[in-house]
């Protein structure tokens, strides 16, 4: 697994809520970590006002998949997500923790995270 933090910035850019209706709001991205998967798959959680939390898939094109998916999630409901994912696997018998381990020591992820968090510990 490959770490880089992102030059600091006070602005890490915006996401658009409510796009072409009255309530179309800009909210300001305050942190965030992007994985890049070695079959050119794309995930970013992006933290907005330490009370939402946009998560977003990339697929390429080739992969048959939509091209872009994303979710704008209160923080309860994206630990919610979270927390049913791990539940999902340890019902199927296999360990979140050691399907990453085998992605890190594959060399699979490539991150890089705002200014304002930190790298991953061992894992």
């Amino acid at each position: 697994m490959t770490e880089k933090t992102t030059p600091a910035a006070s602005n890490y850019g915006t996401v658009t809520t409510g796009f072409g209706t009255a309530q179309q709001r800009e909210l300001p991205i305050t942190d965030f970590v992007q994985a890049n998967y070695v079959n050119n798959r794309v995930i970013s959680v992006m933290g907005i006002n330490g009370e939402s939390i946009v998560a977003s898939v990339e697929n390429p094109e080739s992969s048959g998949r939509n091209p872009k998916q994303v979710m704008y999630l209160s923080r309860e409901s994206f630990v919610g997500l979270l927390s049913t994912g791990f539940l999902y696997f340890s019902c199927k018998g296999e360990s979140l923790e050691d399907l990453l381990k085998e992605a890190v020591q594959k060399q699979a992820i490539e991150y890089n995270y705002s200014d304002n968090l930190g790298p991953v510990g061992k894992l």
